[in-house]
């Protein structure tokens, strides 16, 4: 699904982006109609939907899963078929591969989990389903977890058991205790990638308007609204090739200063001044300041970082930072400073023969 509004028309509406003719993809075994008689004779579909051998469900660690474990007495059955992690949860999906016995623990425990909200219970539902087939005809069952994060891609984690965690080299994973380098990686698709099962290239415009004024509709979307709205979304994808390809150098652009001024940072501003990374004690940290005013580098935000989350900082344009690094001291906060700054591209691109080395 994308979305799409305009200042005048606030309102986000969805509309269908990607997907496949199954038709066509199907087309050897009779398409559509061919797939669907073969996954209602398999055994592994759990769906009355055609590839209901497959399934996922979103959500994080459930509310005292622990405390549930061990009101089931479960919790020695868990140990002997899953590896030991702190909470419990991350590690029913470690490994690839659920042994036969771990099937039947999970069915049990599944089936006393009370999901607060509707999509979750909707997952676990679904999972259940899947645990019974599963342990019913002694099928393989295969899981993975995919770690939490944004739209440009997954959080720092443990790649043994997905947990988020803070970077750094050769830590030891909080969870289940495995010495790691934390993983960064992207999705599959990252964003603004043209996608291959676009859409409006696989259906032409007059099919793909089609379908977007029914899905418009079941939005709620008025009788008076809708030619408007599919003009506009059909106008979108005509020219998204354009657009996208602007973005996209753009966003290059705006890698390429991060990457220089990140340079400058280290070559420039940091020069000279003790640090740990981009962390500086306060002695530092003023000297650091005071370098920013003299060169008239902009500081965006002042933070105090901290071992205690509790004695986190931050304040941003519009407090003086100088002011901010007396009144945390004032209160006893005294561990590591850092500062979120933009340089000027007089001073990122200066003229020939002046200026720092670029390509350090």
């Amino acid at each position: 699904m994308r979305s799409w509004y305009t200042l005048e028309q606030p309102r986000r509406w969805m509309y269908p982006a990607f997907g496949h003719s199954l038709n066509r993809e199907y087309a050897k075994i009779g398409g559509l109609k061919g797939l669907q008689v073969l996954c209602s004779s398999c055994p592994a579909c759990t769906t009355p939907e055609p590839t209901g051998c497959v399934g996922n469900f979103i959500g994080e660690e459930p509310d005292e899963f622990d405390e549930i474990v061990d009101s089931l007495g479960l919790r020695a059955e868990l140990g002997r078929h899953f590896p030991a992690t702190t909470p419990l949860w991350y590690g029913l999906w470690i490994e690839p591969v659920i042994p036969p016995a771990g099937i039947s623990v999970l069915r049990h425990l599944f089936g006393a989990l009370e999901p607060k909200n509707q999509p979750r219970a909707e997952g676990y539902s679904s999972f259940l389903r899947t645990l019974e087939v599963a342990e019913q005809n002694q099928m393989t069952l295969h899981v993975q977890r995919t770690p939490g994060g944004t739209l440009g891609g997954p959080g720092p984690h443990c790649p043994r058991c997905k947990a988020l965690q803070d970077i750094g080299e050769e830590i030891v994973c909080t969870v289940c205790g495995h010495i790691c380098s934390t993983k960064l990686s992207k999705w599959r698709f990252p964003r603004r990638q043209r996608r291959r099962d676009d859409l409006f290239t696989q259906l032409g415009e007059r099919r793909f308007a089609e379908i977007t004024r029914l899905s418009l509709i079941s939005q709620g979307a008025l009788d008076t609204e809708l030619d408007f709205l599919v003009a506009a979304i059909l106008e979108r994808e005509r020219t998204r090739p354009v657009w996208e390809a602007e973005q996209e150098r753009a966003d290059k652009a705006a890698t390429e200063r991060q990457k220089r001024q990140d340079r400058y940072k280290r070559a420039v501003l940091y020069k000279g001044i003790p640090r740990k990374g981009d962390q500086f004690r306060a002695s530092a940290f003023r000297r650091l300041l005071e370098r920013y005013v003299v060169l008239g580098v902009e500081v965006t935000s002042v933070s105090h970082c901290a071992e205690e989350f509790v004695n986190y900082r931050v304040a941003y344009r519009g407090e003086d930072p100088f002011e901010m690094l007396d009144k945390w001291l004032a209160e006893g906060l005294c561990e590591w400073f850092r500062a979120s700054v933009s340089v000027p591209d007089a001073l990122l691109y200066p003229q020939p023969g002046t200026g720092f080395a670029a390509e350090e």
